[in-house]
């Protein structure tokens, strides 16, 4: 969930929550509204998250940024001669998109590019396949932005179409034109893995970024001249996707978690209140004992959350290795595993809220399944398919295999006198042939071996990314169906408790369809914390 979308559905229900407050007069709500003033709303007033736009000038960042914004809002083709950031923010954008001036803007910007880049959320690193890919000082500064800890892209523009396919051109020709395309992007993208690999020295920092292959101009013209699929095929909104994914990550989300904790602890005091007032219960640690389970609630849901995150993303490296295996089987083994594990901690949580029960409301006769699977409750939104194994792309380069042999001997039908007249003066030039020869198959060699290396760290990189993807979705839905149930569970607790307290006083029915009503916000902000993921 975007942080903006987020921000706007938590003010939506503070806003009708504090209505409905301020509008009660059997209980006088205003010092808790006032709470709400003091302790929520500061904590919530920030901007929308932040994209830079970085990299290497004429690699088509403007006409990203227009493609992105689906307006053109940037001038193209303009030389980095300013110091100004320039930032964007079109009505059907979640994100702001910063427009820095790039890795050839003199040194003297520097520093105000640097301001900024502690502010973004996420970062767009643009290169394009026509661009310069040996330059050392472009990946030493790629390598200073990926160990800033900020999600960090590289995006691969395609520029300059020298495989372009014409209507008068021959079935043969369009697939010549098509391999030839789609090697000069594969081979670019093994360059940049192996050159930020080379500079850096660390083997694994693929798993710190990710590279995105679009045609930004494609994604701007398909924009303008109306056509989806051009869009489409041009990836630009793989990218915006991918892009509105980071940003609802809990790195962009967890400054929502005290607001959320604050609103949610001043609404458990209200209804604890309530409840010393509806069962006219004075006797000492009664009004503790309800706002500690209403303050356990709270905590075994945010438990629950941790646990099913850290049990799900426990599993990315091996799901990785089973999506490029493409083991089913092993798939399904690891989602058993997934739902029992989760399953059987959330039969221990049902469990404390049994002994909690038990240990201070005996005298109530309050009944607690601790027998019901939180898979029981709530099934899954959309099919099973949702959460198939994805498949990724393979390039078959043969594993190298380094067998160079000499050449055979020349033909035995050569005659004596032949071959002795030769020995001077050939001899030498044979030996060259053969050495040439051999030198050859092992360069061929060497750049297969190279290939298959770096086709190998492709296939690493895709198949994590999937499973990271994957795994987010899960992770989301198993959150949802646990403290959808968890919910429930203590929200069937409360109603006994208030049903067996009940006294036949005026003010009781008031009181319970107060108690209902702020029962009602406190699920709905519970549903908002489920997404902090």
């Amino acid at each position: 969930m975007e942080k903006e979308s987020f921000l706007k559905e938590f003010e939506k229900i503070k806003s009708e929550c504090c209505d409905y407050l301020s509008s009660q007069t059997y209980y006088d709500c205003s010092h808790m509204l006032s709470r709400v003033l003091e302790e929520v709303d500061p904590l919530i007033q920030f901007e929308k998250p932040r994209v830079m736009i970085y990299g290497i000038y004429n690699a088509g960042k403007s006409t990203l940024i227009n493609a992105l914004c689906k307006n053109e809002v940037a001038e193209m083709g303009a030389a980095p001669t300013t110091a100004q950031v320039k930032e964007y923010e079109p009505e059907d954008c979640d994100y702001v998109l910063i427009d820095s001036p790039g890795v050839d803007a003199p040194i003297e910007h520097e520093k105000i590019t640097e301001d900024n880049l502690s502010k973004c959320h996420v970062i767009l690193f643009v290169m394009s396949n026509k661009g310069i890919f040996e330059d050392k000082s472009n990946y030493k500064r790629m390598i200073e932005l990926i160990d800033k800890n900020i999600p960090f892209i590289i995006v691969l523009n395609e520029k300059d179409d020298n495989y372009r396919i014409h209507k008068d051109d021959t079935e043969e020709e369009k697939n010549r034109k098509l391999q030839a395309r789609e090697k000069e992007k594969k081979d670019v993208r093994y360059k940049i893995i192996e050159n930020l690999k080379k500079y850096s020295g660390r083997e694994s920092i693929h798993d710190e970024y990710e590279i995105i292959e679009i045609n930004a101009k494609s994604g701007l013209k398909g924009v303008i001249d109306g056509k989806a699929k051009l869009y489409e095929k041009s990836k630009v909104g793989e990218l915006d996707a991918r892009i509105r994914q980071l940003l609802s990550s809990e790195k962009q989300l967890r400054i929502f978690h005290q607001p959320l904790n604050n609103m949610l602890s001043i609404l458990g005091e209200i209804t604890a209140v309530l409840f010393k007032q509806r069962t006219g219960i004075n006797q000492e640690g009664f009004e503790d004992s309800i706002q500690t389970m209403l303050m356990m609630k709270n905590n075994v849901m945010e438990s629950m959350r941790i646990y099913t995150k850290q049990i799900v993303y426990g599993h990315a490296d091996e799901v990785a290795r089973i999506i490029r295996d493409e083991n089913n089987a092993a798939y399904s083994e690891v989602k058993k595993f997934i739902l029992d594990e989760i399953e059987a901690h959330f039969v221990s949580r049902v469990n404390e809220l049994a002994y909690f029960i038990n240990s201070n409301f005996s005298e109530m006769g309050i009944d607690v399944d601790s027998k019901a699977s939180f898979m029981s409750e709530k099934k899954s939104e959309g099919k099973d398919e949702k959460f198939s194994l994805p498949i990724i792309e393979k390039n078959e380069i043969k594993q190298p295999v380094f067998d160079i042999k000499p050449a055979e001997s020349s033909s035995k039908s050569s005659s004596i006198i032949d071959l002795i007249g030769s020995l001077f003066s050939s001899k030498s030039k044979k030996e060259e042939e053969e050495f040439n020869r051999m030198q050859n198959e092992a360069q061929a060699a060497n750049e297969n071996a190279r290939h298959w290396m770096e086709e190998q760290v492709r296939v690493i990189q895709d198949s994590k990314q999937k499973s990271l993807a994957l795994l987010d979705e899960l992770q989301r839905t198993l959150i949802t169906q646990v403290n959808y149930a968890l919910s429930n569970k203590f929200d069937e607790v409360t109603e006994q408790i208030r049903m067996k307290n009940q006294i036949e006083t005026g003010n009781a029915t008031k009181i319970d369809k107060m108690i209902s009503e702020i029962n009602g916000y406190e699920n709905r902000f519970n549903v908002l914390a489920d997404k902090i993921l």
